[in-house]
């Protein structure tokens, strides 16, 4: 009699919370692959545009960002932010200006695809919108 409601408790579980059940099913480890997306890429300056720039982003998790960049696409040098975290802002300085500079940004080993940017000309009459 008890293998009885034991079976059918079995069998109410399995029909009424099988899907609740297994939502709660903890993922311990690396056992699952985690797609990790990098987005929302933007440059900015807070400082000398023809020797720096800002590069921000947003990553889906948590870590150390970095970009890697260089005037050739196969880049060469890294800066790498201070502290984890989703959002990304990484100060490139020491640039020359009038250069393009080739970079990628990322999290972990996932990086963005090389894209690039120039820096501003040295002559300082040049407006914004001259040379973006």
């Amino acid at each position: 009699m008890i293998s009885k409601k034991v079976d059918f408790l079995v069998f109410l579980l399995v029909i009424l919370g099988l899907s609740t059940a297994i939502s709660f099913i903890p993922i311990v480890g690396n056992e699952v692959d985690q797609q990790i997306y990098i987005s929302k890429i933007r440059l900015s300056w807070d400082d000398d545009p023809q020797t720096s720039i800002v590069v921000m982003y947003e990553s889906s998790i948590q870590g150390l960002g970095k970009v890697e960049y260089g005037l050739t696409p196969s880049l060469g040098m890294e800066e790498i932010e201070e502290g984890e975290g989703y959002i990304h802002e990484i100060r490139l300085i020491n640039l020359s200006p009038a250069s393009r500079y080739y970079y990628r940004v990322g999290v972990e080993n996932s990086w963005s695809e090389i894209i690039s940017f120039k820096t501003a000309p040295d002559d300082s009459d040049l407006s914004a919108e001259t040379w973006a």
